[in-house]
Parts: structure tokens; C-alpha cells; sequence
């Protein structure tokens, strides 16, 4: 009875597995049939290369807003204004020697004994006043150029975030890098790269022109003009700032037009360079994402590629046919 009733019971699950594949196999039938008909109506063009062209449209995309991004910046209005704040830069310079130039005479002064009056008698050494004064400009300028440098790259920060670069790639990579490590890389170039090259030159782009006495006759011994101004300053120690206001102002006329036109064009150049530079370590960034996104195999990575393409109503149908397809074949193997 036992035997008889295992035989029974086998037949039975015999009969529903054949049953069940009639029916999986029917409905494969009719479902590989819609497949072929909606396949003719979009052409020749399968799912699995719409989500490949998908991909490659999308890093094309986030390419050329790249490059579009660069091509954006104002440099015209940005020369306008590092040009204003290079005529700052110039005043407080004034400022600080102007309070600073008495103690700089002072220090060039050397007091000699007279020999019946028994009293010290300054003699003043004007070519080493002249160096002292002219060192002092370049010690000031190395530190305040830098303002000109943060000024272009906080330029860039704010381009950056007006434009919204770091949203914009992390949903163009689909969301499967975090947000905060897009924006830690961009942020990194831009400090590493931009900034540093950037401070680097603005802190002696002003010492390379004015240093050079062979091409700029200015603040040195060989110049009649500031001897001139200096024969004026009255031979004696505990002089007030009042009297080097002329000295003071013929300095500025020299040195100004230099730090207005040759440092902050100059500068300019060279962000126009580093964006370039940027511009190329972006690029590497998107393509190297780009590469992992192809090969990945992640199903919710799959499922968001294939939901920006099936926009049209015969690509949805498409796709649920393929998915109906996939789970008959489960079943049936």
C-alpha cells in the first residue's frame, strides 16, 4: 500500500511539474513573441545597449559641464577687481612704511664721538637707508600678495558652488559615491593644486619684476631721483614720519603700477593655467568612476541606469516583458 501510494504521489508531482512547464513554457512563448514585435517597432537596439549608451551620454554630459565651467569665469571682471584690491594692498604697504621708515633711517645712522666736544655726532648711510627701505617693500609685499591669490581661488569656490559641480556629479555617478566624498575630492584638488601653486607665486610674483635693477632704476643707489629726496631728510635722529612723506609717496608712484598691471596679470595667467589643471584632474575623476559604473554588476546600480531610459511607454513595456521573461526562466530551470 505504502508502495503504491509513493507512486501515486510521484506521478502527481510528475503531472504538476509537466503541467507547470506547459504553462511557463506558453507564456515564454507569448512573451518572447511581444518581445520580437515591440523589438521591430524600436529597431534593432537592445535594452543592454541603451543602458550602455545611457552611460556614455551621461559621462559626456558631466565632461562638458566641466568644461563648460571654465569657460565661464569672468576673468575680465575678475581683473577689474584683483586690480582694486592690488591698490589696497598698495595703501596699506604705504601705511606700514610710512610708520616703520623713522626707525629704518634710525637704524642707518652711526654715531661718532667729536673729538674736543666729547658729544656723538650721527653720520647717515643713505645708500643703506635706500636698501633697508626697498627690502622692507619686498618683505611686505611676499606677505600681502597672497590676498590676490585667495581673492581668484575663493573665485573658483564660489563658481563651484553656484553651479552646483559637486551635485551634479554625484548624481551623474547615480549616487554610488557619497556626496561629502565628491565634494572632499574636488575640495582637495582645489587646496592641493590651485591654491597652493597659486599663494606659492602670488607671495614673489611682485620680488621677480621689482628685484631686477638692471630693468627697474628704482630705490637704489644709482638713482638720482630718490638721492635727491633723501639729501632733503633732515641729517638727524628722532625724525617723525612727516618728514619721509615725500619719500614715501615717490616709492608708491614707483612700485605701484607694477603690482597693479605686470603682478595681477600675471596671476591671472597662471589661474587660467591652474583651472586648465583642474579641469584635466576632473576629467580623470569622471572617467575613472565612469569605468567602475560600466563594470559594475549592482542591482539597484542596474535598475537606475535602466529607469533614465525607458521614458517612452513601448521601452517600459519592453522592460517589464524582459523582467517577466527573467523570472519564467527561474522558474522553468
Amino acid at each position: 500500500m505504502e508502495l503504491l501510494r509513493d507512486r501515486r504521489v510521484e506521478r502527481q508531482i510528475s503531472d504538476g511539474r509537466t503541467a507547470l512547464n506547459t504553462i511557463v513554457e506558453s507564456l515564454l512563448n507569448k512573451y518572447n513573441l511581444e518581445k520580437s514585435k515591440l523589438k521591430r517597432s524600436l529597431g534593432s537596439i537592445s535594452l543592454e545597449q541603451q543602458d550602455k549608451q545611457a552611460l556614455q551620454d551621461k559621462e559626456t554630459s558631466l565632461k562638458d559641464l566641466v568644461v563648460a565651467f571654465r569657460s565661464e569665469q569672468s576673468l575680465i571682471q575678475y581683473k577689474l577687481e584683483l586690480k582694486e584690491t592690488a591698490q589696497i594692498i598698495c595703501t596699506q604697504i604705504n601705511k606700514m612704511l610710512t610708520e616703520k621708515i623713522p626707525k629704518l633711517w634710525e637704524e642707518s645712522a652711526a654715531k661718532k664721538r667729536q673729538p674736543i666736544d666729547g658729544i656723538y655726532e650721527p653720520a647717515f648711510f643713505k645708500k643703506t637707508f635706500l636698501q633697508k627701505v626697498q627690502k622692507y617693500l619686498w618683505d611686505e609685499l611676499t606677505e600681502r600678495m597672497t590676498q590676490l591669490s585667495d581673492q581668484l581661488v575663493g573665485y573658483y569656490r564660489t563658481a563651484l558652488k553656484d553651479k552646483r559641480i559637486v551635485d551634479q556629479l554625484f548624481k551623474g555617478f547615480y549616487e554610488t559615491i557619497e556626496l561629502k566624498q565628491v565634494e572632499k575630492t574636488i575640495d582637495t584638488l582645489v587646496q592641493e593644486n590651485m591654491e597652493l601653486k597659486l599663494r606659492e607665486c602670488a607671495s614673489r610674483i611682485a620680488i621677480v619684476l621689482l628685484a631686477d635693477r638692471q630693468k627697474f632704476n628704482w630705490i637704489n643707489y644709482n638713482n638720482e631721483e630718490f638721492l635727491k629726496i633723501i639729501h632733503e631728510i633732515p641729517s638727524r635722529i628722532n625724525l617723525n614720519s612727516e618728514n619721509f612723506s615725500k619719500l614715501v609717496s615717490a616709492i608708491r608712484q614707483q612700485y605701484e603700477r607694477h603690482i597693479v598691471g605686470f603682478s595681477v596679470e600675471s596671476l591671472l595667467n597662471l589661474y587660467l593655467y591652474e583651472m586648465i589643471l583642474l579641469e584635466e584632474e576632473l576629467l580623470t575623476f569622471i572617467d575613472h568612476n565612469f569605468l567602475e559604473l560600466r563594470s559594475s554588476s549592482e542591482p539597484i546600480l542596474k535598475e537606475k541606469i535602466r529607469g533614465s531610459i525607458i521614458q517612452k511607454p513601448e521601452l517600459k513595456t519592453l522592460d517589464k516583458i524582459e523582467r517577466k521573461l527573467a523570472s519564467l526562466k527561474n522558474i522553468s530551470m
